[in-house]
């Protein structure tokens, strides 16, 4: 593990792998956005239609990782009780351990209150589409844009934090740590079997129709993720040690299932005549064991990534506001696309002049927005 000075457990001190775990995270959901403003287009060829596919399965890890995150930073926070760790999830108290007041006061501050401004902004600007009488419902399902259904899911975690700060350590605190994740590992397969057997069994109408059709919107059915990360960040060092030992093994699979995707997203482009996504869904059963295998070959990366201060530096911001970019930066990609595509559109690397001009300026107003609150909400969550 790499960190700016000596001790992780030290106060002040940076974990830093999750930084650039977190800024891949970023890029790839801006990069899947930009390829969706691409593949709306009239006149997308074949070959068009068939980079779009391959580059948004280059990136598919993105929403799995940002879940994966927050499970590890949990639960390195459950577990590490001496000091704290800047830029993790929460905060470990050195004395009293997990506060959930003051966890929720913290959370919330910095989570709800810039989504909700942020959809206020996006149905404001829908030109009419959506209406303000709409607004609870649009916040609790994350309606008022279509980036905006991960808040309402990864809120549900935020809500439900003590306890699974209470199971992980009552994990770690048992006989048999292994089985108590592998139990956890499980219940998260079961739930996207479940998805899968309501894929089958959806008459209009029924539960299974529901569960299907919302799918994405409930936290069990990320959980794999979720306690995958979890159980990763209670055991962080014997997980670098795997990573090392395992990565050369893990890279030739993802490339393999990557060809065997590619091979069926460019299948069903073909026959729809446009590009196809979601061919082969995240909540398949099937697929998430691959995803895991691809955030192992990632953490790799970081891993040596790390080794650079320079880099370090770099991960760090984009990391620090990744949470206010990730709800601004469609704006920016409506933004620029609405004005520079009748001008530019022609150029070949246009949509990766798009991708460079949303991920800068998104994250530069989040570093602004955050600088300009930071004091605030230091006031309100140290009381």
């Amino acid at each position: 593990m790499n960190v700016v000075k000596n001790d992780h457990l030290k106060v002040g001190l940076r974990w830093t792998e999750p930084d650039f775990l977190r800024a891949l995270a970023f890029s790839g959901v801006v990069m899947q956005h930009i390829l969706g403003a691409w593949a709306r287009r009239t006149g997308v060829g074949p070959r068009q239609a068939a980079l779009i596919s391959i580059c948004f399965e280059l990136v598919r890890f993105a929403v799995p990782l940002f879940v994966f995150l927050f499970g590890m930073m949990l639960a390195r926070s459950a577990v590490s009780l001496p000091g704290d760790l800047p830029g993790a999830i929460l905060t470990a108290d050195e004395n009293s351990g997990f506060k959930t007041g003051r966890y929720y006061k913290r959370r919330l501050l910095r989570l709800a209150v810039p989504y909700i401004f942020w959809s206020i902004y996006y149905i404001w600007s829908s030109e009419g589409s959506k209406s303000f009488r709409d607004l609870p419902r649009l916040l609790l399902s994350g309606g008022a844009a279509y980036h905006l259904w991960y808040v309402p899911m990864i809120l549900q975690f935020v809500l439900l934090a003590p306890v699974f700060v209470r199971l992980f350590r009552r994990i770690e605190e048992s006989e048999r740590p292994a089985a108590g994740w592998a139990v956890l590992l499980t219940a998260g397969f079961l739930w996207l079997i479940l998805i899968a057997v309501c894929g089958k069994l959806q008459p209009g109408g029924t539960a299974f129709n529901f569960i299907w059709r919302h799918q994405t919107a409930f936290f069990a059915s990320w959980l794999v993720y979720f306690a995958c990360g979890a159980f990763c960040g209670s055991h962080y060092e014997a997980f670098c040690r795997f990573t090392r030992r395992f990565f050369p093994y893990c890279l030739p699979l993802t490339a393999a299932a990557f060809i065997l995707i590619v091979r069926a997203d460019l299948r069903a482009d073909a026959a729809a005549g446009s590009v196809v996504f979601n061919v082969v869904g995240l909540q398949q059963w099937t697929f998430a064991p691959i995803v895991l295998v691809v955030i192992l070959c990632l953490q790799r990366a970081a891993m040596r990534l790390a080794e650079s201060p320079f880099l370090r530096r770099a991960a760090s911001f984009i990391g620090t506001h990744s949470y206010r970019a990730y709800l601004s930066h469609v704006a920016f990609i409506f933004w620029f696309n609405k004005r520079l595509v009748a001008r530019f559109s022609f150029l070949p690397g246009y949509y990766l002049l798009l991708f460079v001009l949303t991920f800068f300026c998104s994250l530069a107003l989040a570093f602004a927005l955050d600088t300009a609150v930071r004091p605030a909400e230091r006031l309100i969550g140290s009381r």
